[in-house]
């Protein structure tokens, strides 16, 4: 394993993910232009943390596109980049389904899901109708992409076809057709990946082997469900594009959804040692979810709508993800420093849910 010490820069690429509620002000689920703008304190709060990449999902409707044009421009100014999530092959629907919402009806197919929710990447006109979307996705100056096959969220085609494959072999098909069209458009766009882990140690290690195919220049394959320590490891040691993708409210500051037992100074201190446990193998690439339905994903609350959260002062919890991802091998005494100085500089949110998820909101 590499050795770090805690003067080391971290990781590449620092990164949080998220459902669009962070870098756009939005009205609950609404897609039009008039209830959309761009957050810019957010994102000014992010890279004034040292975090450089933001990932949006849920955010492809037609209604977001004047928005995206000037958060790409904004985020350049003060150094993020931004890279716009899609799902590879899904069919059509809202995008709180984890769909196509302008999916053409004539090219949609059934998946597990039920009818009109896949479609065919073996279709040569499917094919070409994601090629146009990749181009949508692209045109507002975005630095990348991030691909979550459909497979992954149950909605993938079911054709013979399609059935022959091994589930992972899949995944490569479509993201394939995807990276090729991705460079065809933009050669120097980035390209990640997310995937839902196996559960056990030889699911990992044949994913590895079914993903070995795809394109070198896909440098970093997250995934969901690296929640605890066992599988965490599993997954780095499993393939070296592994990364490691944390929930950083759901499961480090609050996994019961509620005010932490745990004392704050050992939940900060577990985030670090995630961090750590990636760059001592290696890995060059780290992210966390962040508030990643607009607060609806707190515990108890998940019928709530959605909303941006607003704070003039920034956020403890962005500072400590932009902290660990800097410099992940902060020793105890640091740690506490830093704890010590993020109370008196941010908006401190590490030890309450209701304000980390909810306020103040916009």
């Amino acid at each position: 394993m590499t050795n770090m010490n805690s003067t080391k820069s971290g990781f590449d690429l620092r990164g949080t993910l998220e459902c669009g509620w962070n870098l756009f002000f939005r009205k609950g689920y609404s897609n039009h232009p008039r209830d959309i703008s761009v957050n810019q304190t957010h994102v000014d709060h992010l890279a004034e943390s040292g975090l450089n990449r933001l990932v949006v999902f849920w955010t492809n409707a037609r209604g977001f596109n004047d928005a995206w044009h000037e958060a790409v421009e904004y985020a350049h100014n003060v150094g993020l980049k931004l890279i716009r999530a899609m799902y590879g092959f899904s069919g059509g629907g809202s995008e709180y389904t984890m769909a196509e919402p302008d999916a053409p009806p004539h090219l949609l197919k059934r998946s597990a899901k039920g009818p009109d929710t896949a479609l065919c990447p073996n279709d040569a006109e499917t094919r070409a109708w994601m090629g146009r979307i990749v181009a949508e996705r692209l045109a507002p100056g975005v630095d990348g992409i991030d691909i979550e096959p459909a497979r992954e969220i149950g909605r993938n085609c079911i054709c013979e076809h399609c059935r022959a494959l091994r589930p992972f072999q899949w995944d490569a098909l479509a993201v394939d057709i995807l990276t090729e069209r991705i460079k065809a458009l933009k050669p120097d766009a980035e390209i990640l990946l997310h995937l839902n882990m196996p559960p056990d140690k030889p699911g990992k290690l044949q994913m590895s082997r079914d993903l070995r195919c795809l394109p070198e220049s896909i440098r970093h394959i997250f995934a969901w469900g690296a929640d605890e320590e066992t599988s965490l490891v599993d997954w780095l040691d499993a393939d070296t594009r592994f990364e490691h993708f944390a929930k950083l409210g759901r499961v480090l500051l609050f996994p019961d959804g509620t005010t932490a037992a745990i004392p704050v100074h050992d939940r900060v201190a577990r985030a670090f040692r995630w961090c750590r446990m990636a760059a001592q193998r290696g890995k060059t690439g780290y992210m966390f979810d962040y508030r990643i339905f607009g607060g609806r994903e707190w515990q108890g609350h998940e019928t709530d709508v959605p909303h941006t959260r607003h704070t003039g002062k920034r956020p403890a919890s962005i500072a400590l993800m932009g902290e660990a991802t800097r410099r992940p091998c902060l020793d105890e005494d640091d740690r506490r420093e830093l704890i010590a100085r993020l109370k008196v500089e941010c908006d401190w949110d590490l030890e309450d849910p209701a304000r980390f998820y909810k306020s103040p909101a916009a």
